[in-house]
């Protein structure tokens, strides 16, 4: 399916019902309201992929932003996916051009969608390096996630947001790892939560790179916490200290720093008994 429509139990335990017909007209409103990178908008009832489907459709213009009522393939950071089988989350991708520093548009993403989701749930929304979103506090669940893919010159801007699942919607794991804005007590649609996406990732692309990172820093969730750090095959524990998005994570590991390549690192393990001891925000 790749049109328009009326998304009415995609399967059993959805149980959102939401006129997709009126989702275009109005992001567009906002389009209208808070200008800024993106101009036009295409939705889609279900696709593979928002990203895919978004380069598919941009024509080689920046500009436009697909949003999909369901996305059965969505993809993450290093080869993972995105769970959204359900259809009750927003998964979103926005074209725009790449700009520099590099790592500006993952950070700005990643705070748009923090913003996005503050304004339906209490409390400060956190990020964690290099591309989740997690709620309020300390617990460290994950509620949003971003990818950013470059093709022909054009950043692709992927975002998925949780909004509407239960917890008869994680499997395994995912229980315990993941959770949605529903789940935080909030009561929104996801077009609500579309619509509050596009609003923040426009306001901060008018702000400056040293304005962004340190909204970026003061949310972060890692610093001071031990984890285990994937890079090149190798595997690396310790406390983190700092985090450069545009060039190394620094972990403590006991015998002195280990510095690694921010964009090809990659946490994969975040130990529950460890707590932020460490201030660390201005490396």
């Amino acid at each position: 399916m790749d049109s328009l429509g009326c998304e009415r139990g995609l399967r059993a335990g959805c149980v959102v019902s939401e006129d997709l017909t009126t989702w275009a007209d109005r992001l567009e409103r906002v389009l209208v309201d808070e200008p800024g990178p993106i101009d036009r908008v295409r939705v889609l009832a279900e696709t593979e992929s928002t990203q895919d489907a978004a380069w598919q459709s941009c024509g080689g213009r920046a500009g436009l932003v697909v949003v999909a009522g369901r996305q059965t393939r969505g993809r993450g950071r290093l080869g993972k996916h995105w769970v959204d089988s359900f259809g009750l989350g927003v998964a979103m991708t926005l074209v725009v051009e790449p700009g520099e520093p590099g790592w500006r548009l993952s950070v700005l993403a990643g705070v748009a969608a923090a913003r996005a989701c503050e304004r339906f749930v209490p409390g400060r929304v956190r990020v964690r390096w290099p591309n989740d979103v997690l709620e309020p506090g300390e617990r460290g669940r994950k509620l949003a996630g971003v990818l950013v893919e470059s093709r022909s010159g054009l950043a692709l801007v992927g975002v998925g947001i949780n909004v509407r699942q239960g917890s008869e919607h994680w499997s395994g794991r995912l229980g315990e790892q993941a959770v949605s804005l529903h789940q935080l007590g909030a009561e929104c649609s996801r077009l609500d939560v579309a619509r509050a996406l596009v609003k923040s990732f426009h306001a901060l692309w008018k702000v400056d790179a040293g304005a962004l990172i340190e909204e970026w820093r003061a949310r972060e969730w890692l610093f001071g916490r031990r984890c285990t750090v994937a890079h090149n095959g190798d595997t690396f524990q310790g406390v983190v200290k700092t985090i450069d998005p545009n060039d190394q994570i620094v972990l403590d590991v006991g015998s002195g720093d280990v510095a690694l390549p921010a964009a090809s690192s990659s946490v994969i393990e975040v130990f529950t008994d460890s707590l932020p001891g460490l201030d660390q925000r201005r490396p």
